[in-house]
């Protein structure tokens, strides 16, 4: 093996990465694929592999004079080190060579953090509970006739049950909006309170802090009905958490209370309540669908207590006296870490979607998401009982994204997130190969046809949406496609169907694939080990009397990798064509409908215009440039852009793109983001 790379297994005590590059010396080295070779696909997993020297047996399975204190099974943690980058993940499979001159070598192959998310099947948000290793959870999901809320964490705790004189919950009530699951109402009454009570027995809980969340519909008026854990018996408040008409209070033994006054609508919400702790100061965070609502901190006198994570009484209540107000609740929990059910609500958005699958995953963490995904709703996810990471790529297709593993960290001590970078792309170029000098043989050169339709249709949850280009009627008739994505507007689907319609319509020659030796090339492996998906790249030096042009730029999507003493360090890159945006972000405006004009004349030579909207939503990006935009039948670049001042933006532009023509145009004149046509690179 290189002396740059260095491989770690979890064989040691419980499961404890130690180094074994020693066993990794073979010439073949490591391969490593990730990402993915088409913008038209969803990516794959990450998947490592190398060959490990097993002469000794020290590796094989049972074998009990082995040095290692844990055996080589599937799911056996795995970091790889090269040149400085970390890649973190799991064995997937092992293989024992059948050969007789080969049988000490074992071919190990691993999947990185996406493997674990390919392996996590995802029924509904339930799954969350399952991930999160809950103490005690009621889904309150029960039959209508039980009377009584189970408890279904596995852990042993108590039911939820009547707590006499009071009336019972009524169980079997439609779902709130994220759940398929049934909820319970404590029923209004003004002749005795409602209320369901849990008095133990309790698993213990050896921890100083907690988690608690629910979804609840609750009225502001309804002053006398609370929600309430208890550290203590029924009413001491020796630790707890409690809602009581629009107060939301919390605290511990040493506490000033701390909460806060919620406004409630009349409408479902999830409440959540996180607790952290550092020496003896407790810290507790009040969530109203995922938004900090208010906060306590308090000091807990001498040793930490375990005061907010060890219940000895549980209590739903209501009870006005007016029989005007019935609060409901669903999936309550307490939990080691705080749980974010609202989500996967729907509607939701892209972030919050991935955020929510992330949840199901053991051991996913979710880091950067790109400022610049859309906030526009997004609908339930389309498929049911399929894998976490089908449903990621499901919601980050919307956004024509990417979703990539960083690992930081050291070798032993690795720490992974998973973070996403939307469609909108940075300008700035990356890494600038040299098409003669720094790859190996000649670039793969395509025409790009594949995917060329008239029209193509995109289909939501809800609605559903076309995008016809008629200029392509004459090359491919009536040639049609649909694709069903999360997007719940309209107009976001229109967006997203010329999307795809501009980038099948790409029938220009394009660079698909690059293969690079860093022991030929000037390009150096710590460039490429860099390289993040979405990053631009520009080829130059390319042959313009057979392709027509000698500079191309591309996206970053996937590479494969090989590593060994053969060949050197060899990288095949897959790039897709850089391509203008079809629709204004972030906004339910599909490009800019008609707010956008002139603020005064253009004439023909001019390298500025003055652009007026009468919306405060619709406006002209300012950092994302270049972009082309339409003006009457002449397309302009965008090269740079002011803000917003008032109701005017001073563009500066490069006239005639794509092979329009420069003319005057006046005042009042529609600006739009450029349609679909067949652009050059």
């Amino acid at each position: 093996m290189s002396t740059t790379q260095q491989i770690a297994l979890g064989v040691g005590a419980a499961g404890a990465l130690v180094d074994v590059s020693a066993y990794c010396t073979g010439p073949e080295g490591v391969a490593y694929s990730y990402g993915r070779q088409s913008e038209f696909r969803d990516p794959n997993p990450g998947q490592v592999t190398f060959i490990l020297d097993n002469y000794d047996g020290r590796f094989t399975p049972g074998n009990l004079s082995t040095p290692y204190a844990s055996p080589l099974t599937e799911g056996t943690a795995v970091c790889w080190s090269i040149g400085g980058r970390l890649v973190s993940g799991m064995v997937s499979a092992i293989g024992f060579a059948s050969s007789e001159t080969e049988w000490g070598r074992v071919t190990i192959t691993c999947g990185d953090i996406f493997y674990f998310a390919n392996r996590t099947l995802v029924g509904d948000i339930a799954a969350t509970m399952a991930s999160t290793n809950a103490w005690l959870y009621w889904s309150l999901n029960d039959a209508a006739s039980s009377g009584q809320a189970a408890e279904t964490s596995g852990n042993g705790g108590p039911s939820l049950t009547t707590q006499p004189p009071g009336n019972p919950g009524v169980f079997g009530l439609p779902g709130v909006p994220a759940t398929t699951d049934t909820q319970m109402a404590l029923p209004a009454t003004a002749a005795a309170a409602a209320a369901m009570q849990a008095t133990g027995p309790f698993p213990v809980i050896n921890y100083p802090a907690g988690s608690l969340g629910f979804w609840g519909l609750w009225y502001t008026p309804n002053a006398a009905s609370f929600v309430e854990i208890d550290s203590g018996p029924s009413g001491s408040y020796a630790g707890f958490w409690r809602f009581q008409g629009s107060s939301v209070s919390f605290g511990a033994p040493g506490w000033t209370s701390g909460g806060t006054t919620v406004a409630f609508d009349g409408l479902t919400h999830y409440f959540a309540l996180g607790t952290t702790y550092a020496g003896t100061t407790f810290t507790a965070t009040l969530y109203i669908d995922g938004v900090a609502a208010g906060t306590s901190t308090g000091t807990v006198a001498g040793t930490l207590t375990n005061a907010l994570a060890q219940p000895k009484y549980v209590r739903l209540f209501a009870g006005d006296g007016t029989g005007s107000y019935s609060p409901s609740f669903s999936h309550f929990s307490h939990s080691p870490v705080l749980i974010h059910e609202e989500y996967a609500a729907s509607p939701t958005t892209t972030a919050n979607r991935v955020r929510a699958l992330a949840q199901t995953v053991p051991g996913m963490t979710i880091g950067t998401l790109d400022p610049n995904i859309s906030t526009a709703p997004i609908g339930p996810p389309t498929a049911s009982n399929v894998t976490a990471w089908s449903l990621m790529c499901d919601a980050v297709r919307t956004e024509q994204g990417h979703l990539y593993a960083a690992t930081t960290g050291t070798l032993l001590a690795p720490t992974t997130t998973v973070n996403m970078r939307a469609r909108t792309r940075p300008t700035a170029v990356t890494l600038t190969l040299d098409a003669a000098a720094d790859i190996e043989g000649l670039p793969q050169i395509d025409r790009d046809v594949t995917n060329l339709y008239a029209t193509i249709t995109a289909s939501g949850p809800s609605n559903s949406a076309a995008a016809t280009d008629r200029a392509a009627v004459a090359r491919v008739g009536a040639a049609a496609t649909s694709e069903t994505v999360t997007l719940a507007n309209p107009t976001d689907l229109l967006g997203y169907a010329q999307d795809r319609l501009q980038r099948g319509e790409n029938v220009a020659l394009k660079v698909s694939k690059v293969d690079i030796n860093t022991t030929t090339s000037a390009v150096t492996l710590a460039q490429l080990l860099g390289l993040n998906l979405g990053d631009r790249v520009r080829l130059t030096n390319l042959p313009t009397a057979a392709l027509g042009f000698t500079q191309w730029d591309g996206w970053f999507l996937g590479a494969t990798e090989v590593h060994n003493t053969l060949s050197g360090d060899v990288f095949t890159l897959y790039l897709a064509p850089v391509l203008p945006s079809t629709a204004v972000f972030d906004t339910d405006v599909f490009s800019a409908g008609t707010d956008l004009t002139l603020s005064s004349a253009l004439t023909a030579g001019a390298t500025s215009m003055v652009v007026a909207t009468a919306s405060p939503l619709t406006f002209l990006e300012t950092v994302q440039v270049p972009y082309t935009l339409q003006v009457d039948s002449e397309q302009v670049t965008v090269t740079a852009c002011t803000a917003l001042s008032g109701s005017t933006q001073t563009a500066t532009i490069t006239r005639g793109a794509n092979g329009t023509t420069p003319a005057a145009h006046a005042t009042g004149a529609l600006v739009d983001v450029a349609q679909p046509g067949i652009y050059a690179f």
